[in-house]
């Protein structure tokens, strides 16, 4: 019943191009990712498979900083440490294909399994991404935190209590620390500390030709958190997904450490899913266009030196060009995660129902982008398509929470607009497949004087709205620790 409740209701609001799930589902990444079956098996020299942004022949490197805020926990029992002096893996790692499988042994994932694959009821937390307004995320999490904590007599992680986190941008990397175990103090310590080292503007810059920050700072940030693991590493202790925005292919890639997923492991011809380091795919999701560099990630394997490449099937072009997974239609992650969990192509097949489901989403601060035609002047043009694509952003956004909201039940809804209201008294054919909540800040001067007793000048205003501005993240906090305190309600997410 489930499952025909789930079809009838994708049929309506699922766009063709994402019926699949998006990931690397396409027609086009399956033509990318795959070779004939007559291909012969292929090793792949080491040396082959660097990551890079775009610009940086270091971005390779994962050695996390000696400075970085967040130190990573300890690696699970009986993995080492590599030593600052050997190669880190994101410059290379070997293996050899076996009848479309790796020979690489995998440890244990107990904690991952029993959550993604135990029985019981299952819940889902999405983080949206925003930049430096992730502290307002931040601030909500560490509210549900201290809930659990007082509820169990003693601290909780929320990666023991969420069986899949997946983020977008910011929320990605988030998503990953929380998946690692890390507490929400730590996160914070993060944004509070790092945010100008993330947010460093180039020594000189070309505004058209290149991004506007240096991405060294980021990526230095990111690997300080998650340190060289790759998608399938055991550390990670519960479900793990992120949003990314393949702009080579125009297809968006919603990436997670289930082992069912569709290429999960490395076959004849392409790299699986659980060998891409953690590092670069959280840069990937967080490389938002004019902001960052976009990454190059390593698609397909290189040949043998003396293999022709025609012979094995393999395009000359094996990397993908990855973006900001906020510029997809999945900026909440909320919908790719219902998708990912529900559709059977991902082989995870949760039961849908709102006693057995449960969808907490966080977000970063919304606000209706207005224009004024006055404001306009010199720039024109180019102010006219950076407004439209921020808007586009937020429709996205609002379009999200409609689904949401009708397909879930929700005990604090929403209002979408004048014209629909909250959709409390709507609901899909066969009803609710899901319980869901959205906890959020809307950066409108009404809003915030009704419900946070908030007065921002028009200049404060304008910091807060914006996803690059360091210098509003302690005021993004604290108003996130004033709403959390409003809006957060253990019965809306245990």
């Amino acid at each position: 019943m489930a499952t025909e409740k789930m079809a009838a209701a994708a049929s309506m609001i699922l766009p063709r191009s994402f019926s699949s799930g998006s990931l690397n589902l396409d027609l086009e990444d399956m033509g990318e990712r795959s070779v004939p079956s007559g291909a012969s098996e292929l090793s792949i020299p080491a040396p082959s498979l660097a990551c890079t942004s775009l610009t940086s022949s270091e971005s390779g490197r994962l050695r996390p900083p000696a400075t970085s805020g967040m130190t990573a926990p300890a690696p699970a029992s009986g993995r080492r440490r590599r030593s600052k002096f050997q190669r880190p893996l994101t410059q290379g790692y070997a293996m050899v294909y076996v009848g479309g499988m790796s020979s690489e042994a995998s440890s244990p994932h107990i904690g991952r399994d029993s959550h993604l694959f135990g029985p019981g009821p299952k819940r889902i937390l999405a983080l949206s991404g925003g930049g430096v307004r992730g502290a307002l995320s931040v601030a909500f999490l560490e509210r549900i935190e201290q809930l659990l904590d007082q509820k169990h007599g003693k601290e909780v992680r929320l990666g023991d209590h969420f069986d899949l986190i997946g983020g977008t941008s910011t929320g990605a990397l988030i998503a990953g620390a929380l998946a690692m175990g890390y507490r929400t103090a730590q996160i914070k310590d993060f944004y509070v500390e790092h945010a100008q080292s993330v947010f460093r503007r180039r020594s000189w810059n070309l505004p058209i030709l290149q991004s506007k920050f240096d991405d060294d700072g980021l990526r230095q940030q990111i690997e300080g958190v998650l340190g060289d693991r790759q998608l399938g590493s055991d550390d990670l202790i519960t479900g793990f997904a992120l949003v990314t925005k393949r702009l080579d292919t125009g297809s968006v890639w919603t990436l997670s450490n289930n082992p069912r997923a569709p290429y999960w492991e490395s076959g004849e011809g392409y790299i699986g899913n659980r060998h891409f380091p953690l590092s670069n795919l959280v840069r990937a999701s967080t490389a938002a266009p004019h902001f960052f560099d976009p990454e190059l990630l390593p698609i397909l394997p290189t040949p043998e030196p003396d293999a022709a490449p025609a012979a094995l099937g393999i395009e000359p072009n094996r990397q993908g060009l990855f973006v900001d997974g906020g510029v997809s239609p999945y900026n909440n992650p909320s919908l790719a995660l219902l998708q990912l969990v529900s559709l059977k192509a991902h082989g995870l097949n949760w039961a849908l129902t709102p006693d057995q489901l449960t969808i907490t989403s966080i977000g970063t601060g919304s606000f209706r982008p207005r224009l004024s035609l006055d404001s306009l002047g010199v720039g024109r043009n180019a102010r006219l398509a950076f407004h439209a694509l921020m808007s586009m952003m937020a429709d996205s956004e609002k379009q999200a929470l409609t689904l949401l909201q009708w397909l879930g039940e929700t005990a604090q809804p929403w209002v979408i607009d004048s014209e629909i209201g909250t959709l409390a008294d709507d609901a899909p054919p066969g009803g609710k497949l899901f319980r869901f909540q959205r906890y959020d800040v809307k950066l409108e001067p009404e809003w915030l004087a009704a419900e946070l007793g908030m007065e921002p000048s028009p200049a404060d205003l304008a910091a807060w709205r914006r996803i690059d501005d360091p210098g509003s993240v302690k005021a993004m906090f604290e108003m996130g620790v004033a709403a959390a305190q409003r809006q957060v309600r253990p019965e809306d997410w245990i």
